[in-house]
């Protein structure tokens, strides 16, 4: 469950920048995640909980791809290279002979993604 959502600091960075898709939990103000286990709708907006504790929606990594993808024709992928051992996020938009952007290569896959979620995040 560690690498289903996006870290508190992104998903703030990301409602910054105008990311308001539902969610199925959402970050604590102290960085605790929180997943309902009633259904009770989905989140999607900064929201005041008892004693006025701020808490915002904490999307899965594969919402944040899609958003990325669906709003801003940006195409995030990890690819692996075999002759390093390591992973390296990448960029490119979804345009014909569009430049990619490759982040610093990481021996964690999500560490990675992480990356390349963070220069997305920069070009919008």
């Amino acid at each position: 469950m560690k690498h289903l959502y996006l870290p508190q600091n992104l998903s703030k960075q990301l409602k910054d920048k105008g990311f308001n898709e539902e969610c199925l939990a959402w970050w604590f103000e102290d960085t605790s995640l929180s997943v309902p286990t009633e259904t009770r709708g989905m989140w999607s907006d900064w929201n005041i909980y008892a004693n006025g504790i701020t808490r915002i929606s904490a999307p899965f990594y594969q919402q944040v791809i899609d958003w990325f993808r669906e709003k801003h024709n940006w195409n995030i992928e990890v690819s692996y290279r075999n002759s390093f051992k390591d992973y390296t996020g990448i960029l490119y938009p979804i345009f014909p002979n569009s430049k990619q952007i490759s982040t610093e290569s990481s021996n964690d896959y999500y560490e990675a993604l992480t990356k390349a979620i963070e220069e997305a995040i920069k070009l919008i």
